[in-house]
């Protein structure tokens, strides 16, 4: 239930940047939407990490803090907060590809 809270919050702040980023942006409607599917797709993403490290790239990405202040808030240490940070990113990237040439198939 914490973790739905937290990535719902995170979730909140990020469209809440997005909406701030897209009233600024000339591109066009598509390339709006398009933007809009991408950040979709990292949150949804970002829900199938393991929570620590769902955890720790919010915190940093979203949130800007840094690895102390993380590894507080975890209960770890800097270099296991960096490790969670290494192999959370890894896990994105190969997920987010994953469902980039998904979409290309369809």
């Amino acid at each position: 239930m914490r973790r739905e809270r937290s990535l719902e919050a995170a979730i909140e702040q990020s469209s809440a940047k997005l909406d701030a980023w897209l009233a600024v942006d000339d591109s066009s409607p598509s390339q709006k939407a398009s933007r809009i599917e991408e950040v979709v797709r990292l949150c949804q993403a970002l829900e199938q990490l393991p929570e620590a490290q769902r955890i720790a790239i919010e915190r940093q990405y979203f949130d800007g803090q840094s690895l102390e202040q993380i590894g507080d808030h975890l209960g770890r240490s800097v270099p296991a907060v960096a490790g969670l940070l290494r192999r959370g990113l890894q896990s994105l990237k190969i997920t987010l590809a994953e469902d980039e040439r998904d979409a290309k198939l369809d």
